[in-house]
């Protein structure tokens, strides 16, 4: 939802600067004042408003509509049990894991795993990026429940149950 709002928010300057040409130029038709640097300016601004509202639209679509942006698909809870043990802010979801790719980095870096994951109830499916090797207690193919935390750029995976 943040990513569609600042989008449309950043769609809105161009539009603004556009006024703000089309209302120095005098009022008599056609526009006598109007340079080739005004039309061209005119055309970049557009181009840029229009990528940001296509960005926002893109939003929405991958999202599965805008009730389904609106709704909460991941599940917040203050706290959920990893071996008897409360952790806060995690995220709970239940959906099929599409695929799961593993990435060795350099020394001294983190390893990370990218898994491709359809919730339940959503036509989309979507990235998630752990950290560390996942690859063998997500299997391609099965429904699972799984809780993890962000952690940075990524998230750990903190438990996950077959259902």
């Amino acid at each position: 939802m943040k990513v569609v709002l600042l989008s449309l928010f950043l769609a809105l300057i161009p539009l603004a600067l556009m006024a703000a040409f089309w209302l120095s130029t005098p009022v008599a038709w056609p526009p006598t004042e109007w340079t080739v640097d005004n039309l061209f300016g005119s055309i970049i601004l557009l181009t840029l408003s229009g990528i940001f509202v296509l960005n926002a639209v893109l939003e929405v679509r991958s999202a599965g509509g805008m009730k389904s942006l609106m709704a909460a698909r991941r599940v917040s809870s203050s706290a959920v049990l990893v071996a008897g043990q409360p952790v806060s802010g995690a995220l709970v979801e239940t959906g099929v894991v599409e695929d799961v790719q593993y990435f060795e980095s350099h020394v001294g870096g983190v390893n990370k795993c990218i898994v491709l994951f359809r919730p339940d109830g959503s036509k989309s499916s979507r990235l998630l990026t752990f950290l560390d090797n996942v690859k063998d207690q997500l299997p391609v193919g099965r429904r699972v429940q799984i809780a993890y935390k962000p952690e940075g750029p990524a998230f750990q995976l903190l438990q996950r149950s077959y259902v």
